[in-house]
């Protein structure tokens, strides 16, 4: 009786705890379950047109298009853009298959088959921070960089010939400009409005040069070139200190240097022929003069016109010309020197120097009665010193 009991109790405690488990033979109701979802896969978008998957692109490009003229233009993921293959002659910024990814450019390439870069062709690219020049570019057109903000860099290739007006123009953070011997022609305003730029540095070639190129630089310190300076290049600049002409320098243009009233110091070519009218007027911290041995170098009427701090000039042999009022309201001058191959004084080239004491000449009277034009003596009119001294050395 007591077996049947247990076997009884067993039984029922079997039963119970398979019900509590759920236990069931026929198994879930699949239709009841929720869709099987691949994680994976569920991550894994299409990529959009002309973006290269990632398991195929090494350089992360994430945008690639060729257009009908033949270029070729590619951004990676790290914000370069390269061009290539044919000319630029548009301004991408606000075309409709390009523009969004113009927020995240920092780098420029500009690579083999683009000679020529359009005007305002990459304009406004307010967070580029670098440039690299190829060496298939020759010619660089108007306003092309003008307002890149961001600007700090920019490299040229060997083989850069023209750079046309405005290139440059209002990149605000730009502190250097290093041009390379093939550089031929530098137009206006090139660099106006860089107000961060404090160095530029020209090769030897450059048979043309605009107007103002420096335009507005406030920063701007140092000058080294190779190649002619041309009219009105630094005019009222009023940061430049520093100048130096290499010995292919043969002329300063007109009104170069007008009005630079920080400008100290000034080493000339041996080269040089001519120093253009009021190049250096107004010169007012310029206080040593040092013009090398030249052959028929002339300096033109008012050329340091107003330089008040020289206090004594000697001019070297070689110089033929003074012209008007060439150190006319020089307040300072003490002494002047000319050399034996002057022939032409112009009027007043003195004037209202009432500290001059000594007027020398390095040759004889005789040679000055019979070499130097305009024998009147007004050349020298009102300064304080109107007599010559010769064989002065």
């Amino acid at each position: 009786m007591e077996k049947r009991i247990i076997a009884l109790i067993l039984v029922l405690v079997f039963a119970l705890s398979t019900a509590a488990c759920g236990i069931s033979d026929s198994g879930p109701d699949k239709n009841s379950l929720p869709p099987l979802v691949d994680e994976v896969s569920s991550q894994i978008k299409e990529p959009p047109e002309n973006i290269v998957p990632a398991a195929t692109n090494a350089e992360n490009i994430i945008y690639s298009k060729t257009l009908e003229n033949g270029l070729k233009i590619t951004v990676l993921a790290d914000g370069v853009l390269r061009v290539e293959g044919a000319n630029v002659e548009e301004n991408f910024k606000t075309h409709n298959i390009f523009c969004d990814y113009v927020a995240d450019i920092n780098t420029l390439e500009i690579g083999q088959g683009v000679v020529i870069v359009g005007e305002k062709a990459f304009s406004g690219y307010d967070k580029l921070q670098r440039v690299i020049v190829g060496d298939s570019t020759e010619e660089i057109q108007y306003s092309a960089f003008s307002g890149c903000s961001a600007l700090t860099d920019v490299s040229f290739g060997n083989n850069v010939k023209k750079i046309e007006d405005y290139v440059f123009s209002d990149c605000i953070s730009l502190k250097d400009a290093v041009l390379g011997d093939s550089v031929e022609y530098l137009g206006s305003y090139v660099f106006s409005g860089c107000t961060a730029l404090k160095n530029a540095q020209f090769g030897a070639n450059i048979s043309e040069m605009g107007d103002n190129i420096f335009s507005g630089c406030t920063a701007f310190v140092s000058l080294r070139t190779g190649s002619n300076i041309a009219k009105s290049t630094f005019s009222g600049n009023t940061r430049i200190e520093s100048v130096v002409m290499e010995d292919s320098v043969t002329a300063v243009g007109e009104r170069a240097f007008n009005g630079c009233k920080a400008l100290k110091n000034v080493t000339f070519s041996p080269s040089i022929r001519e120093i253009g009218d009021y190049a250096f007027a107004e010169c007012i911290s310029l206080s040593v003069l040092d013009l090398p041995e030249s052959e028929g170098l002339e300096i033109g009427d008012n050329a340091f016109n107003g330089c008040s701090g020289l206090t004594t000039v000697s001019l070297p042999e070689g110089v033929t010309k003074l012209g008007e009022k060439a150190f006319a309201e020089c307040s300072a001058l003490e002494k002047i020197v000319l050399p034996k191959t002057i022939t032409s004084i112009g009027y007043g080239v003195l004037m209202n120097t009432n500290s001059l004491r000594t007027i020398g000449y390095r040759g004889s009277g005789y040679e000055w009665n019979t070499s130097v034009t305009d024998k009147d003596g007004s050349w020298s009119k009102n300064a304080g010193a109107s007599s010559v001294k010769f064989d002065v050395e």
